[in-house]
């Protein structure tokens, strides 16, 4: 990243402006984030976060959000498309997702509380299937109650999509190894993401391990690397 961020960061004479947002006023700011990200992304960085601020509606909720929609919705599509045509999609897992929802009872003038209980977050890219929808609310909105996603299930998926088994995935500490999941992450939103056909193209693409030792040396190997590997092959995984 030290080395491709210098030369990714130059935006003079970039003609992707308008596919971004950045020749709007609004949309500027964070549609040069966007260019950037795939700037670094081309030049193979492995992890790039961009940070949107200013969305905590205590007050006006409505309007703060429509507001910062407005700032955020160009680029990301801008960034999508982007990551399309240049091939990179496939390779790129995107994940959008907040620190928490908003309640769906008023707070002071308009706004909204804090509210952990139900909210969304969306991935595209990495060979994820477009168009699906997992999980839902109650009718009030209040709290998920349908094919409910907790974020350790999230954590997983974006490893599994990585092609690293989330159960495989520990550091040491106080004297024993932990899970970066904990003890969740066990909803296969990675298989309803992908789907079985790329499931089984997957698998095709690196060798099956054998065993968890064999598993560790394809990990170390490949480590923050794609490696196909199908959750369901690993040893261990869930049937």
């Amino acid at each position: 990243m030290h080395t491709a961020a210098p030369a990714g960061s130059n935006l003079e004479r970039v003609r992707r402006y308008a596919l971004h947002g950045i020749d709007e006023k609004s949309t500027a700011k964070f549609g040069g984030m966007c260019l950037l990200a795939r700037r670094m992304v081309e030049r193979g960085v492995r992890f790039v976060q961009l940070i949107s601020t200013d969305w905590d509606g205590h007050s006006e909720c409505d309007k703060n959000h429509v507001d910062n929609a407005r700032k955020i919705d160009r680029p990301i599509a801008g960034l999508i498309a982007d990551l399309k045509q240049r091939g990179l999609l496939e390779s790129t897992l995107l994940v959008w997702v907040g620190e928490f929802g908003r309640t769906p009872v008023m707070q002071g003038k308009e706004g909204r509380d804090h509210h952990p209980y139900g909210f969304t977050a969306w991935i595209a890219g990495g060979r994820v299937r477009g168009g699906l929808a997992v999980g839902a609310t109650d009718e009030f909105g209040f709290r998920a109650v349908t094919d409910r996603v907790h974020v350790n299930d999230l954590h997983g998926a974006m490893l599994s999509l990585l092609g690293m088994y989330h159960r495989k995935v520990t550091y040491f500490f106080q004297g024993r190894d932990f899970r970066v999941t904990d003890v969740g992450g066990d909803f296969d939103l990675a298989r309803l993401s992908i789907g079985c056909t790329v499931c089984e193209a997957k698998k095709e693409l690196t060798p099956k391990p054998r065993s968890s030792r064999g598993y560790e040396a394809v990990y170390r190997k490949n480590a923050w690397r794609w490696n196909y590997l199908c959750p369901s092959s690993l040893p261990g995984s869930p049937s």
